[in-house]
């Protein structure tokens, strides 16, 4: 009897992109079907590249099948974080990636993001939760397409927004729904099943120098060595501003969700975001207990960054 949970991946690599990929692939709760690839931290192209050069750092032989998506927001324009993420997406660590010279345009699959996902949806109908690491306006765009067929899927799985608390690119809004809030409002109105995790949770979930050093002592492989260097140039910026060195495991929580629901408490509001001046603002504009939108409003942090270490730096 399969257990698993089938899964696409949305993401825009980025470097807690590139640790919660890791912890999906090594949890055997989870069955990754596809990856597909949004333009959000970086390029879509230099996201789709960064995929493939996460898996081949995993050494993983049986891939799941990556798809590119949107280039560009449906209305805003593009707004990418290197300064956080570095030029390459993967914290400038270009001595990992010295032998992918012939990842050309041969590796992505030739058909789009949007045509892979209606694909799964089709083979595995109810079945597919859809996990987004970064802006939504892959979902949003395959909604507008064929909402019937969106309609199939178990749920969507979104990081992103920020409810009561402030956000991470602006006081008001988090850095996935502003870079998109139009692929947003689509996605919050569409009435498929949505666990919002946002800032309110994932801000609780602390990576830390000591602890991320401690854990990987004696277990230096090519993969905890890149984690480390990557994670690094993350940690700095808060460093810089508090004298401590750590990072936020945004995305990881959101493939924490999926792998256990029960890492979290969440309710059901009724969620919408701003679109004009306080562009990307998400909030409730009631608690509506037959929403399709629940939010996650605590995190049991320790259990979910056990969860997370055994996982990513597996033995």
């Amino acid at each position: 009897m399969r257990t698993s949970k089938r899964i696409i991946l949305d993401t825009d690599p980025g470097i807690d992109d590139a640790l919660a990929i890791i912890l999906s692939l090594r949890s055997k709760e989870l069955k990754v079907e596809a990856i597909t690839t949004v333009s959000g931290n970086v390029p879509v192209r230099l996201g789709t590249r960064n995929v493939r050069r996460i898996l081949r750092l995993m050494g993983l032989k049986d891939l799941p099948m990556i798809a590119e998506g949107s280039s560009l927001p449906i209305k805003e324009p593009p707004l990418w974080t290197y300064e956080i993420h570095g030029k390459n997406g993967l914290g400038d660590l270009d001595c990992f990636f010295n032998d992918d010279s012939e990842l050309d345009e041969d590796w992505i699959v030739s058909r789009k993001a949007i045509d892979l996902i209606f694909e799964m949806i089709e083979k595995y109908p109810n079945e597919i939760i859809i996990v987004t690491l970064g802006p939504l306006t892959n979902i949003a765009c395959a909604i507008e397409k064929d909402k019937d067929k969106m309609d199939k899927v178990q749920g969507i799985i979104m990081m992103g927004g920020a409810v009561d608390v402030k956000g991470n690119i602006t006081p008001d809004a988090e850095f996935n729904i502003f870079f998109d809030p139009h692929a947003a409002k689509i996605v919050f109105d569409s009435g498929i099943p949505v666990i919002m995790v946002g800032l309110n949770v994932t801000r609780k979930c602390i990576l830390r120098k000591e602890e991320l050093v401690r854990i990987t002592e004696g277990k230096r492989e090519k993969i905890e060595e890149f984690i480390l260097g990557a994670t690094d140039r993350y940690m700095e910026i808060h460093l810089k501003k508090t004298g401590r060195a750590y990072c936020y495991l945004h995305d990881p929580l959101a493939v924490g969700v999926a792998i256990d629901p029960t890492l979290v408490k969440m309710h059901k509001m009724d969620i919408d975001v701003c679109i004009d001046k306080k562009r990307g603002k998400t909030f409730c504009k009631k608690k509506d207990f037959q929403s399709e939108i629940q939010v996650c409003t605590d995190v049991d942090s320790k259990r979910f960054l056990r969860l997370f270490y055994e996982r990513v730096f597996e033995s």
